[in-house]
């Protein structure tokens, strides 16, 4: 895999554009004594290969945490995907009901590199699709919106 990243990041950059790479749980696999997201940031060029963090799954299955994460990759992570975790299930949850502390994690990190952030709403809905990213986005404009 990160042989194929740095060929398709070599491409785009070629081509004028930016590549970036996004997480999900499976990377945070181990792979005989190694995680597969550390394979993929020390065998992928930081020049061609961007980050996309999705925060969410760092927080459900990383051993590491994003600030970690953020400062061992410092110029990397260019675009942030923001979604929350249920307290119980720890499937999606709307914005500001969930288990991760945005506050303190937005608040605590240096934003320099930060080009996008994405806000997502999950198929886990507490009335329907709506309502629940209309919540979430909410949530983040009146609480966390600030630190970005």
């Amino acid at each position: 895999l990160t042989d194929k990243l740095n060929i398709i990041g070599e491409q785009v950059t070629n081509a004028g554009l930016q590549f970036a790479y996004h997480n999900h749980d499976f990377e945070f696999t181990d792979h005989n004594g190694e995680q597969g997201y550390d394979i993929i940031l020390s065998g992928t060029d930081p020049n061609l290969v961007k980050l996309q963090m999705d925060m969410y799954w760092v927080e459900h299955s990383s051993n590491k945490g994003i600030h970690e994460l953020i400062k061992e990759n410092q110029g990397r992570y260019v675009m942030w995907h923001i979604k929350d975790m249920d307290k119980v299930t720890r499937d999606y949850s709307e914005m500001g009901n969930g288990s991760i502390d945005y506050k303190n994690i937005l608040s605590s990190i240096e934003q320099k590199d930060l080009q996008y952030y994405y806000i997502e709403q999950g198929g886990n809905f507490a009335k329907n699709s709506m309502q629940s990213i209309t919540d979430s986005a909410i949530y983040f404009k009146k609480h966390l919106q600030r630190y970005l």
